[in-house]
């Protein structure tokens, strides 16, 4: 009892003095909100996509280096489809030709490829010609259009990638190079791409132009972010209004607990302003978070100090009883749930780390202000209740002491019944697929999402791998064996499930000695001889226009290229199972020196969900020790303690099993609902625990009684507070941000679950054990 009487102790102190000088209460409070509120101008979201990945992330590391080694890959790329639907035809050809031109003048860009400026090859009298494969200063015949479509169908590096097999839409794609120019920003390119867009679909109509590119994407995170942050938190402001008048039916406890909302919510995003972090689409809901969890402290508290009240106590009296009951509960339940997000800092995904900190600050920031802040505000507001003589309070009381006289009569039966179903259910949980496709992160009402469909469709795949294959040793590219060994890896990558197109410098080195031989078919092979083979390459390179070169496909020394493979909307599973097939065939079939790991945007995204499962163990497993070990202090009983994390961990089990059954597959959110739930479900427990202990304790109740007690004291805020936040976390639905939409349906799915666990379960496991009045 020492440490419980401690608590009190503490408790009792503070809202004495916060009785006593509520009007300095109140200036404290406020100088903290006001010392971090300057933080909130300086939030800012992040329009980089490799802000989800930490600086350790293998795959990233593999990434950066083939940037480093070639061009950066950061793009745009514009697929159109005309009226005409025919790349080559009259009318068509145009439009690529004037998009081409002005695709160059977009900020940033430093290389355009499209069908119009390739670089076709070919031979005049010894003379290797490389032209442009639609001259934008000519025009064409049909015969002509019809010559240069058969060129472009039957080139690899174009069919599938650039242009569609059977012709219909095309693609132009631009590389762009970011600096510190606000002018050549990620902003200033996708708007003007975006204006680019506009601007030839009104000049050539019934031409459409979709866009995608890792440019497009990044801008895209940023974008859902700011969607949330638009509306889903006014949103959440309004849902808290009409709940808490439900609850409360008191302006002034309403106003009060508004108070405490908006200002645990500036202190965590005021510090994380001061930090200079950036907000993401992941992080950019801790305050709807927030918002929902401070509420749960302000309505034990002030229900409790209403249902005082309304039996006749006067308010500053209710006020310090219900801080009594009820300072243990709000203190040890603010831990435990701060210690559930700050877990998420085991994840792999550093936005889900400032989630964590975030949503932990805004915990500990409402704790305070909703024992001192609220209790202020409460005194020096008027603030009335009827008698409950007079109130119509009879239902909620009806239905508690029904539901306590169930749980404690029907406890042998609703026991085994829970058991059964918990099981059955629980059974579907290893039939979880955890699995994603990144380009589903976003809804479809999303442009970013329609348009990359809408290029699904009618050109190939969005997802690209990556292979830095090194020959070993300078100018080795052109040695024949490692010519001919990236030749068959290219044919064997064409033949795999999901790959549109795969671009490599053998399909290069190929054309070029069939060049070089009158155009021989015969010749396009790769050359046999290594001093050919490069001074192929150099006639070749000296002949490319200005930002045209093969700097992108080749590294300085020539001792290695880059082969580039399209996918067609794999999953994330499937993805990384094609880039270990892959990897697995260099490793069996070519000399050491090319063995690589691939790379790009599809497989950094596709290993994000397994690496935060291997993270995420470790994490959940020191929230369940650490939640076990707080409420065995707290509650000072190790039985109950151990038997509190049942009803804790079970909801979570339950909605991860129902989910494998209305869903089957989850993605990378799913790895961290289990700790960051686990730490919100907990607070009922304990509140009911508490109370429970309580009646035991001080009053000497019968497990009958005290359970009745529990109900009578903490029902209605129970389920008021759980209310609260399926709504909050309900709310996160209509994000078009696939990871937050799972996460919040999740949760909401788990604090149901768990407030019906808390309701009937915990008191009929309550029922079982000896007859000890601290049991």
């Amino acid at each position: 009892m020492k440490i419980t009487s401690t608590i009190d102790s503490l408790g009792l102190r503070t809202i004495n003095q916060v009785i006593r000088f509520p009007v300095k209460a109140l200036i404290v409070c406020l100088l903290l909100v006001a010392a971090t509120f300057p933080g909130l101008s300086m939030n800012s979201i992040s329009t980089e996509y490799r802000a989800f990945f930490g600086p350790n992330n293998p795959q990233l590391i593999a990434f950066d280096n083939v940037e480093e080694t070639y061009s950066k890959l950061d793009n745009v790329l514009f697929v159109i489809r005309t009226q005409e639907k025919r790349a080559f035809g009259d009318n068509s050809y145009p439009i690529i030709q004037y998009m081409t031109e002005r695709a160059w003048q977009l900020p940033a860009a430093s290389r355009v490829d499209s069908i119009s400026n390739y670089q076709h090859t070919s031979v005049a009298d010894d003379d290797l010609l490389v032209e442009d494969l639609l001259d934008p200063d000519q025009q064409y015949s049909a015969t002509e259009l019809a010559h240069k479509e058969s060129i472009a169908l039957q080139e690899p590096l174009l069919a599938g990638s650039l242009i569609s097999n059977d012709g219909s839409t095309t693609a132009i794609n631009v590389v762009a190079r970011f600096d510190e120019n606000p002018e050549n920003s990620l902003v200033a390119l996708v708007a003007a791409a975006r204006e680019l867009i506009e601007d030839t679909e009104t000049k050539f109509p019934g031409t459409k132009v979709a866009m995608t590119g890792s440019a497009a994407m990044s801008s895209t995170f940023s974008e859902a972010g700011g969607h949330d942050a638009q509306t889903l938190i006014p949103g959440m402001y309004l849902i808290l209004l009409f709940a808490l008048l439900a609850v409360y039916r008191s302006v002034s406890a309403v106003l009060a607990t508004f108070a405490v909302i908006t200002a645990s919510t500036i202190i965590p995003l005021g510090l994380f302003g001061y930090s200079g972090a950036q907000l993401t689409s992941i992080s950019i809901t801790a305050p709807i978070i927030i918002m929902t969890l401070a509420v749960a402290d302000s309505v034990h508290i002030l229900v409790s100090m209403l249902h005082l009240m309304r039996k006749g106590m006067p308010k500053n009296d209710a006020l310090r009883e219900s801080m009594r009951l009820n300072f243990l509960a709000v203190a040890v339940t603010s831990v435990t749930t701060l210690v559930g997000f700050l877990c998420l800092n085991f994840s792999d995904t550093p936005p889900y780390h400032h989630l964590g900190n975030l949503s932990a600050i805004g915990i500990l920031a409402a704790w305070l202000f909703s024992v001192v802040l609220l209790p202020a505000i409460i005194v020096l507001l008027p603030l009335k209740v009827k008698p409950v003589s007079q109130a119509a309070t009879g239902g909620s009381a009806n239905a508690m002491h029904t539901l306590a006289n169930f749980t404690t009569s029907q406890y042998k039966v609703i026991l085994p019944l829970s058991l059964l179903i918990s099981l059955a259910l629980i059974s579907q949980l290893p039939k979880l697929e955890l699995n994603d496709h990144f380009i589903k992160f976003f809804a479809p009402s999303i442009p970013f999402r329609a348009d990359t469909d809408f290029i699904q469709k009618h050109l190939g795949g969005a997802y690209t791998v990556h292979y830095d294959i090194n020959s070993g040793q300078a100018q080795g590219i052109s040695n024949p064996q490692y010519l001919q060994t990236l030749s068959e890896f290219t044919s064997w990558l064409r033949q795999q499930e999901f790959v549109t197109s795969v671009y490599s410098y053998s399909d290069i080195a190929k054309r070029l000695n069939r060049n070089m031989h009158g155009d021989d078919p015969a010749y396009y092979r790769v050359p046999e001889d290594k001093k050919l083979a490069a001074q192929y390459l150099l006639l070749y390179e000296l002949s490319l226009p200005y930002g045209l070169d093969m700097t992108d496909r080749i590294n300085l020394d020539k001792s290695a290229t880059r082969v580039t493979a399209t996918l067609d909307n794999p999953t994330a599973r499937q993805t990384r199972e094609f880039s270990a097939r892959s990897a697995q065939w260099l490793k069996d079939n070519a000399a050491e020196a090319m063995w690589v790991e691939p790379t790009g945007t599809a497989l950094l995204f596709s290993h994000i969900s397994s690496r935060n499962i291997e993270s995420m163990v470790s994490g959940n497993t020191v929230a369940v020790i650490a939640i076990a070990i707080i409420l065995i202090i707290a509650l000072e009983h190790l039985g109950l303690g151990i038997l509190s994390m049942l009803p804790n961990v079970l909801p979570v089990a339950l909605a991860l099993s129902l989910w494998s059954l209305l869903v089957g597959m989850a993605g990378m959110a799913t790895t961290i609902v289990a700790a960051s739930s686990l730490g919100i479900v907990v607070d009922n427990t304990t509140h009911f625990l508490s109370k429970y202990l309580r009646a035991r304790r001080e009053r000497g109740d019968s497990k009958q009684q005290a359970i009745r007690y529990s109900f009578e004291t903490v029902g209605v805020a129970i389920i008021a507070n759980a209310l609260v936040l399926i709504c909050g976390f309900a709310l996160l639905a209509f994000s078009p941000f696939q990871p937050n939409f799972q996460m919040g349906v999740l949760t909401a799915m788990t604090i149901a679950i768990a407030l019906l666990v808390d309701l009937i379960c915990l008191p009929a496991l309550l029922m079982l054990g000896g007859s000890a009045k601290h049991t």
